[in-house]
């Protein structure tokens, strides 16, 4: 798989860019926060770029506490029915990925089948985007981290914000 310094570093630059040349003012969470995890995903699975913008909508309407339901159910099982095709789209034409890792070493082997391996990399979907975005932070700053600055005549204690 590539780098993964090199690819954050990627990804990371793709956004800023995309910020610098969108409209002003920017919404960092919308812009930035909510999108990193999800490419970072994506490009670790092996999701073409093209695709990407599927899981950001899938990221969006499942993380935003006012999806409707039949809209949240159906962006719940969207990436499965995706993920099954990737999956043999990586057993037809291996790539540099995860899942095209996985296929070669478990699948082809037996030791995991289809299914099993759809269901791994849904659930390296969902706990990457769930995680890394209430790491990141989230819209009205529930879920995030406690926040802590540095005193200016002393770099090693924290103080409460």
């Amino acid at each position: 798989m590539a780098d993964h310094p090199a690819m954050i570093t990627e990804v990371v630059g793709e956004l800023l860019d995309a910020m610098a040349a969108g409209p002003k003012p920017v919404d960092l969470v919308t812009a930035y926060t909510l999108p990193l995890p999800s490419m970072m995903i994506c490009r670790m699975l092996g999701v073409p770029y093209a695709d990407h913008g599927f899981f950001q909508r899938i990221s969006a309407a499942l993380l935003n506490n006012r999806t409707a339901p039949d809209v949240a159910l159906a962006a719940s099982t969207e990436p499965t029915d995706y993920l099954r095709e990737l999956v043999h789209a990586k057993d037809a034409d291996p790539g540099d990925d995860l899942i095209s890792r996985l296929v070669l070493r478990r699948v082809r082997t037996g030791e995991i089948d289809t299914e099993e391996l759809v269901s791994m990399a849904n659930l390296l979907f969902i706990a990457g985007r769930c995680c890394g975005c209430r790491r990141s932070c989230t819209a009205d700053g529930a879920g995030s981290p406690p926040q802590t600055s540095r005193s200016a005549g002393s770099p090693s204690a924290p103080e409460t914000a």
